[in-house]
């Protein structure tokens, strides 16, 4: 960035930066709420409001009506921490603060939500509570329009747009735009995991997945579809499965303009333009794009596989391959054609059969140009020209580029032969 020297990986998020500098008014008057861009347009306009009785604060220059409340808010940039916790001995700025800290020694709720009756020890976590119930949503992005009904989450979502990382590990250097993210990744280098489980001892580094984790063990699923009942244990599971109803994908790539519905499928994707692979495996050279791919891969060397079939006891490396057997006993086929309704076990299968009524042929061979609908027929079709066999026959060892069709139709012949020898043998024929 010209304007501030900040350094981005990708051009559109630079793009994205400059309308921070240029739509971004931080400096806001107090009395009226009007916002302002730098901090002598802002005392400017205070004038109107005092008359020339300014009351501006030496630091972020934000303007006050009035002493006391200038007062207020200095304290926030003040280091000096006069009021002390007599429970645990931790120190705070403001009395109000320390207030709020005491409940969770005593367990004080004293605000009650009008419409459910819940509890809250401070006020400002009940008004973003009642806002759940009201609908209402007073902070909006003014890059994409989106609102929000916390201010955190709001001042979270502009730095995402505009790519600022405040907060800095000391230990590695890494940047994250949430507190709440570093606190997370700092366990990472002191191997601090506070929540442990009281059912089976396991521990976690974060509350969030120390919460998933209990409601995997009662089966709770707290959060429900509004369009089909579906209930997922997790609220972020239940956003992703809902956006399946609504068609929208929000995460847009900056490389091709493609979109997801998951940011985490927007990481993995740019890494396919970028070339990055982050995960590396302790056994092999071999790296890849996703951590659950490593994962994956890692079994293959262990030999682990921890997916177990309720029905015949069978074990799988991956969840999704226990999913995709597992349908096999119930019959479930969840993935409907939009087109001829017809139904399938796997996504991949849907995918592949839309294909033949779109037309589409997105897998292209970088010799000759031909299209594929499916993966594994580019791939088959590459050997062609590359000269790959790498899939051989037990008996004969004749090489064969494709394994599904022309390996299974050899074997099958050899199998007819020797079991036509065999029995001319037996008859002595």
């Amino acid at each position: 960035c010209e304007i501030c020297g900040k350094i981005f990986q990708f051009r559109y998020q630079l793009i994205v930066h400059r309308r921070y500098h240029t739509e971004r008014k931080p400096f806001t008057c107090q009395v009226c709420g009007k916002a302002f861009s730098n901090a002598n347009d802002l005392t400017r306009h205070g004038k109107c409001h005092l008359g020339g009785s300014m009351f501006t604060c030496t630091v972020c220059f934000h303007v006050f009506a009035n002493a006391p409340s200038l007062e207020r808010h200095m304290k926030r940039h003040a280091t000096d921490k006069p009021y002390n916790c007599t429970v645990c001995g931790k120190s705070f700025a403001r009395k109000e603060h320390l207030d709020n800290h005491t409940r969770c020694h005593t367990g004080e709720t004293p605000y009650r939500c009008q419409y459910c009756s819940k509890t809250f020890t401070r006020k400002e976590h009940m008004v973003n509570h009642v806002r759940k119930h009201t609908g209402e949503t007073p902070h909006r992005c003014d890059i994409c329009k989106k609102s929000f009904t916390r201010k955190e989450h709001f001042m979270n979502h502009v730095m995402w747009h505009t790519g600022e990382t405040p907060h800095h590990c000391q230990a590695c250097g890494k940047k994250y735009t949430r507190k709440e993210h570093l606190a997370n990744h700092m366990r990472s280098h002191t191997n601090d995991t506070p929540f442990r489980c009281e059912i089976c001892g396991k521990s976690f580094t974060r509350k969030e997945h120390f919460t998933n984790h209990i409601m995997w063990h009662t089966g709770e699923t707290p959060h429900r579809c509004d369009f089909c009942s579906k209930t997922f244990t997790r609220k972020e599971h239940l956003l992703n499965h809902v956006r399946q109803h609504t068609g929208e994908s929000p995460h847009r790539c900056g490389f091709c303009s493609k979109s997801f519905t998951r940011k985490e499928h927007l990481v993995n994707h740019i890494r396919q333009h970028t070339g990055e692979t982050p995960f590396r495996c302790s056994y092999c050279p071999k790296a890849f794009t996703r951590k659950d791919h490593l994962v994956n891969h890692v079994r293959q060397h262990t030999g682990e596989s921890p997916h177990k079939c309720q029905y015949c006891t069978k074990s799988f490396t991956r969840k999704e391959h226990l999913t995709n057997h597992v349908r096999q006993h119930t019959g479930e086929s969840p993935h409907r054609c939009h087109f001829c309704s017809k139904s399938f076990t796997r996504k991949e299968h849907l995918t592949n059969h839309v294909r033949i009524h779109t037309g589409e042929s997105p897998h292209r061979c970088e010799f000759c140009q031909r299209t594929f609908t499916r993966k594994e027929h580019l791939n088959n079709h590459l050997r062609q020209h590359t000269g790959d066999s790498s899939h051989c026959c037990n008996v004969c060892s004749k090489p064969f580029t494709r394994k599904v069709r022309w390996l299974l139709e050899h074997l099958t012949f050899k199998l007819i032969r020797f079991t036509v020898i065999r029995l001319r043998k037996k008859l002595n024929y």
